[in-house]
C-alpha cells in the first residue's frame, strides 16, 4: 500500500509505502498504480485527492499576468514576421527617414495601441462582471485587432 498527504484535497508530499514504520496518521491510502501515477508527475499540486481516488487537479484558473504574457508575445512574434526583434523595435523606426520602415513602425505603434486598449476595455468588462474571462489565452488572443501593414 501506498500513502500521501493531502491539505484540502490536493496532494502536497509525496509518498510513503508499508515498508515505512513512520507514517503520519494523515497519510491517505491509495493503490500502488495510484501512487505510480503520482510518482510520475514532478509538480504534486497537479493531482488531489477526491473521494476515495486520486485525479489530476483542473488547471489554475488564467490570471489577468497570463492574458498580459499571451498578448505581448503575440504582439512580439507579429513583428518578427516583419524581420524586427519585436514590438518595440518595430515601433521605434515610426521616426525612421526610410519611408518603407517609417510607414511600418507607424502601422506598428497604431496596432500596439489599439491592441492594449482593447485589452484594457475587456479587462473592465470582466472586472464589472459583464464579460467572463476567456477561456484561454489563446481564445482571447484571436479577439485582438489586426494588424494592417
Amino acid at each position: 500500500m501506498n500513502y500521501f498527504i493531502t491539505v484540502d484535497g490536493v496532494v502536497i508530499t509525496g509518498f510513503y509505502s508499508d515498508k515505512y514504520t513512520d507514517i503520519p496518521a494523515s497519510a491517505v491510502p491509495i493503490s500502488f498504480i495510484e501512487g505510480e501515477l503520482l510518482r510520475k508527475c514532478s509538480n504534486f499540486s497537479l493531482w488531489q485527492y477526491v473521494g476515495t481516488a486520486v485525479v489530476q487537479a483542473p488547471a489554475p484558473a488564467l490570471t489577468a499576468a497570463d492574458f498580459t504574457s499571451a498578448v505581448q508575445s503575440h504582439l512580439d512574434a507579429t513583428a518578427r514576421t516583419r524581420n524586427y526583434d519585436g514590438i518595440l523595435s518595430a515601433c521605434s523606426y515610426a521616426t525612421s527617414t526610410n519611408l518603407p520602415f517609417s510607414v511600418e513602425g507607424q502601422a506598428c505603434v497604431a496596432w500596439r495601441d489599439a491592441v492594449w486598449l482593447y485589452c484594457y476595455q475587456q479587462l473592465a468588462l470582466v472586472q464589472a462582471g459583464t464579460r467572463t474571462i476567456p477561456a484561454t489565452t489563446a481564445a482571447f488572443i484571436a479577439e485582438l485587432p489586426v494588424i494592417s501593414w
